[in-house]
């Protein structure tokens, strides 16, 4: 059943006038104006068939309809309307308008339009592929929230192949360093040909490479559990930034190399870049966050002490980082270490270790415990999620202690986290806190004391560590 109706109000996010069109097919509802700066081109106004829907919109239907059909239907995958993160969802819904790129795939659920979206130009070429492209990144949406562009468009890349039976390029080898690994890690479109050449492997004939594909797919959302871990924070919450996070590499690596032992891949060239991949994971965790960091890094050089560094030395660290006073200085000999001078440092601690543990706001929403020893020449950070309000953090027993405000309460909820790595926080209690302007915490014979401003003792707890 096809319907012509005339909308009032449109999405929030759709900048149309009102009293425009939509086009109702199936699940399809395609938006389109014929007036003002998002208006189809007048050669792709034409209505042929006299059926007071322009042609141009019609064929964008028959494009995501062949998409759905091929992706859903013939290569089972399952359609972003089933699955539990568009829990609701009825419709997709097309939005022709005046874009720079040819189209653009949205993760979001309209609960209130009861759909998910695709925003797509207006001025598309006959036989693009786009609304394909874009259809099969909604069906990767509904599988995992890892949005890394490497794996999003090296798979749409792949789908677009399948569309026309073509095999693509599949005769590049996969990576065979931790250089060419990290290479395709921060590539986009042309991973096209690191998942041509995975599928080949799996399949030469190319006849189903689609088991290859819906496995990695399937893996990557049990993944997605274990990196609410990560983040200390439901998958459904996470930012943009976080879906797109580089150490979301840690998980997407692990998923394809199970997928490949799942599979039995075992073609040496496979094997052999599971072995890489194991390689690069305990590469990757020394080397993942201080890649992230030497953007805005500086030197700053420190003295060494076996004892937390008191007020006064860390007043002075702040002193020289906001006078950018680099040179060196009788209270800053020796060891050269790299700092990011937009950050406040408000503890510092030498532990047993020999390590250096900075506690310091980023931001009013951020905040980061850095490590250094003296083989490392930069600050390691420790994640944390953006929703915590950071206080105070100290160690015991090799394990960072941190205290965080949870943003999410609605009252104040107090949380003391622990961690023996910068990748996972576990929660050791909580708590509602009553009083304000407590800034402090430590730990002494099975017993927690929270201290405010005014070094007022506020609360013991007593659990053992």
């Amino acid at each position: 059943m096809i319907k012509l109706i005339v909308l009032v109000f449109l999405p929030f996010y759709f900048l149309f006038a009102k009293n425009e069109n939509v086009y109702i097919k199936e699940e399809f509802r395609i938006y389109y104006t014929l007036t003002g700066k998002n208006a189809l081109p007048l050669k792709n106004q034409e209505d042929k068939n006299n059926n007071q829907v322009p042609d141009y919109v019609e064929s964008i239907y028959e494009k995501l309809r062949f998409a759905s059909d091929l992706i859903n239907k013939k290569l089972h995958f399952k359609s972003p309307l089933t699955q539990k993160r568009f829990h609701g969802a009825k419709y997709i819904d097309i939005y022709l308008i005046n874009l720079k790129a040819r189209g653009a795939a949205s993760d979001i659920l309209n609960k209130k339009n009861k759909s998910i979206s695709i925003k797509l130009s207006t001025d598309l070429i006959p036989n693009t592929l786009t609304p394909l492209h874009e259809f099969f990144h909604l069906v990767h949406y509904g599988y995992t929230y890892f949005n890394n562009r490497w794996v999003m468009e090296g798979h749409a890349r792949w789908i677009e192949k399948i569309a026309k039976n073509e095999k693509g390029n599949y005769k590049r080898k996969l990576p065979q360093s931790i250089v060419e690994l990290e290479i395709l890690l921060n590539s986009t479109y042309s991973s096209k040909y690191f998942w041509n050449r995975l599928a080949y492997l799996y399949d030469n004939s190319f006849e189903n490479t689609q088991l290859f594909f819906l496995k990695v797919l399937e893996k990557l959302a049990l993944y997605d559990n274990k990196a609410e871990e990560f983040y200390f924070y439901p998958k459904q919450r996470w930012t943009e930034k976080q879906q797109k996070s580089f150490n979301n590499n840690i998980f997407i690596l692990n998923a394809i190399k199970e997928t490949i032992l799942a599979l039995r891949m075992n073609e040496k060239e496979a094997l052999d870049f599971v072995t890489l991949i194991d390689k690069y994971l305990n590469y990757m965790e020394y080397e993942n966050n201080k890649k992230n960091l030497t953007k805005e890094l500086r030197r700053i050089d420190f003295i060494k002490f076996s004892k937390s560094y008191d007020e006064d030395f860390i007043f002075k660290i702040n002193k020289i980082i906001k006078e950018k006073q680099i040179k060196e200085s009788k209270i800053f000999p020796s060891k050269s270490l790299y700092y990011n001078k937009k950050k406040t440092i408000t503890k510092a601690v030498m532990y047993k270790n020999g390590y250096l543990y900075i506690g310091e706001y980023i931001k009013e929403n951020s905040f980061g415990v850095y490590f250094t020893n003296k083989n490392i020449s930069t600050f390691e950070e420790l994640s944390l999620n953006d929703n915590y309000i950071p206080i105070d953090f100290f160690i015991e027993n090799d394990y960072i202690y941190l205290m965080v405000k949870d943003k999410t309460s609605s009252y104040e909820r107090i949380k003391v986290l622990r961690t023996k790595n910068k990748f996972y926080w576990d929660l050791v209690f909580q708590f509602d806190n009553n009083e304000k302007n407590l800034n402090k915490f430590f730990y002494d014979k099975s017993t927690f004391y929270f201290i405010n401003n005014a070094d007022k003792l506020l609360y013991t707890i007593k659990k053992e560590i």
